[in-house]
């Protein structure tokens, strides 16, 4: 009997193991996508990745999910990761209809169709790359990526810092006159 318990608990011991070897890796990844944008006319958006993406995660490509509602991406089991990477094909894993499209490929530079997509929403990009020479092979980033589907992306002036400047100027004018007056020996009436 204590045979048979040793035996169940190495086989268990091994199973846990194999388990944990299994789990992609997950993290930061804020910097993998240097730049996102729209062409409406065209109906693409161009996506360009950072070159520590492409060389430490991704040289053997990609794959991302496109949502119109920022993700939670959970680390437990790498759901997150399975959102992402069925999200490329399609798949919505979160059930809730909100994968607006997928994609999968390589290179530094994605141009993702966009035929699909509203003009002037915001929506939601992740990511996981994959390199062969890591163990696990699959890496990915609970950062979600946005961007909002528009032809151009409308700043709108800030004009407080004019207005100061303006204010000031004028305030150390006024300031300035009436210094002159009186030392001028004028009264003010």
């Amino acid at each position: 009997m204590k045979k048979f318990f040793i035996c169940l608990l190495t086989v268990c011991i091994i199973c846990a193991c194999a388990l944990s070897a299994s789990a992609y890796n997950a993290v930061e990844g804020s910097g993998w996508v240097t730049d996102i944008v729209p062409d409406t006319e065209n109906g693409i958006v161009t996506v360009t990745f950072s070159d520590a993406f492409i060389s430490d995660y991704a040289p053997n490509g990609y794959r991302g999910a496109i949502f119109t509602q920022k993700p939670t991406l959970e680390t437990q089991g790498d759901a997150g990761f399975w959102v992402i990477y069925r999200g490329a094909e399609g798949v919505d894993e979160l059930g809730q209809g909100t994968l607006a499209g997928g994609f999968y490929g390589g290179g530094p530079v994605y141009q993702l169709d966009a035929s699909e997509l509203e003009e002037g929403k915001t929506y939601y990009l992740t990511l996981t790359g994959n390199n062969a020479a890591l163990s696990p092979d699959w890496t990915w980033t609970q950062h979600v990526f946005s961007f909002v589907y528009a032809a151009e992306q409308n700043q709108t002036a800030d004009y407080s810092g004019f207005i100061y400047a303006f204010a000031a100027v004028a305030g150390c004018g006024a300031l300035l006159f009436a210094g002159k007056k009186r030392l001028s020996g004028e009264k003010d009436k």
